[in-house]
């Protein structure tokens, strides 16, 4: 049996390898617009408090992004960053977890510099996986005008117990891809 560690581990393994694939396909571009890219692997982890339930109430959102394993020619410097945020939220379920919504989140990258940005974000549940796909615009710093796109997954199983009334969601455990292109 893996443990949540050993799981993780070989999550963003397969996760960088399907990445480093998945750049092969890419169509070529000019030398000015490969200087302006960056694509990240990483986690996203969201605390819930208190627990969400199936019945609105109000909670607080903390969300941590850690984003590692980055590659971005036009700024070799630039291996990892983060961003750590929190939201209060009115009214909020489980079942709103689905609900399409629109954020602005700033990363803090390994060299000081900054990337705010703002996207739409949609979430599925297929079998036992909850996605989250986001797609935006850099607002502000370093890739300014750029466009972004995130896609994470995790478990599903206490957003389905949440539901359907068996259970709370007080984290959502997620791992995932970002890309900065340009537009």
């Amino acid at each position: 049996m893996l443990t949540r560690r050993t799981r993780r581990s070989y999550q963003l393994v397969v996760l960088s390898a399907l990445l480093a694939i998945a750049t092969m396909f890419l169509p070529a571009t000019s030398a000015s617009a490969a200087t302006e890219t960056a694509v990240c692997n990483g986690s996203d982890i969201v605390h819930y408090k208190p627990a969400l339930t199936n019945q609105p109430q109000d909670v607080t959102n903390y969300v941590n992004i850690d984003w590692k394993l980055c590659a971005s020619p036009g700024y070799p410097e630039v291996m990892s960053g983060g961003s750590a945020t929190r939201f209060y939220l009115n009214g909020r379920s489980c079942t709103q977890l689905l609900a399409p919504s629109t954020q602005t989140l700033t990363v803090t990258w390994n060299t000081g510099q900054t990337t705010t940005y703002t996207s739409r974000y949609t979430a599925s549940v297929v079998g036992a996986a909850y996605t989250v796909t986001g797609l935006g615009v850099v607002v502000d710093g370093l890739f300014k005008g750029q466009a972004i796109a995130t896609n994470f997954t995790g478990p599903a199983l206490d957003i389905l117990l949440c539901t359907a009334g068996l259970g709370t969601v007080s984290k959502v455990d997620l791992v995932g891809t970002l890309v900065i292109t340009p537009v």
